[in-house]
């Protein structure tokens, strides 16, 4: 039975790699299915599984549809991994990308900051990972009711420090920062960057 499963989780994920999520989603649901059926308690890897299949479901556009199995996960992860181990933080950033795309904010943002300490913790400060969670992180500043700005500086300061000034992470920060400046009317400041970066751009 748990070699079926095996057999189920590499299909959905090859064909999930492969950007047939219609085509992912079935086998990665039944494989949850026959894993509550052979043991009906949670367990950390039933949330890894459920995590698959959310983010299959996720990736194909169907943002809602995918935040019940994510906080399902969450949940579970919770119980069996701990909340300050860094694959529930994991589990949380999942859900965090998903409440995003489906435009609950306060969800995203709260998921966020909850993730973002262990990660924090255990990844090394150049980590291209926390960059981009942290990014993801900092996009809530415009998109939602969140004001946080020392996200977007915090990514920027460690992208330049670690892939230098001119790489195109550090160029995504900047343009990062120059939509909050105008999202806060400070449309000098944000121009000024803009333009920097783009003369630095064309320099190159």
């Amino acid at each position: 039975m748990e070699a079926d499963h095996c057999g189920l989780d590499l299909l959905g994920s090859t064909y999930g790699l492969a950007r047939r999520y219609d085509d992912a989603e079935r086998p990665l649901r039944e494989a949850p299915a026959g894993y509550r059926r052979l043991d009906g308690s949670d367990s950390a890897e039933l949330a890894w599984r459920l995590s698959q299949l959310a983010r299959v479901i996720d990736n194909g556009g169907r943002s809602i549809h995918a935040i019940p199995l994510y906080r399902e996960e969450v949940s579970m992860g919770a119980k069996k991994m701990g909340t300050t181990s860094i694959s529930y933080s994991i589990l949380l950033n999942n859900l965090a990308i998903a409440s995003r795309r489906a435009g609950d904010f306060d969800t995203a943002e709260q998921s966020h900051a909850q993730a973002l300490p262990a990660m924090q913790k255990d990844w090394p400060a150049d980590n291209k990972t926390l960059h981009r969670i942290l990014h993801d992180y900092a996009l809530l500043l415009h998109q939602g009711k969140t004001k946080l700005r020392e996200p977007l500086f915090e990514t920027y300061a460690v992208r330049v420090k670690s892939l230098g000034e001119d790489s195109n992470e550090a160029t995504i920060s900047q343009i990062g920062i120059a939509e909050y400046e105008l999202a806060t009317r400070q449309t000098d400041h944000a121009w000024s960057r803009l333009r920097a970066t783009a003369e630095r751009a064309l320099a190159l």
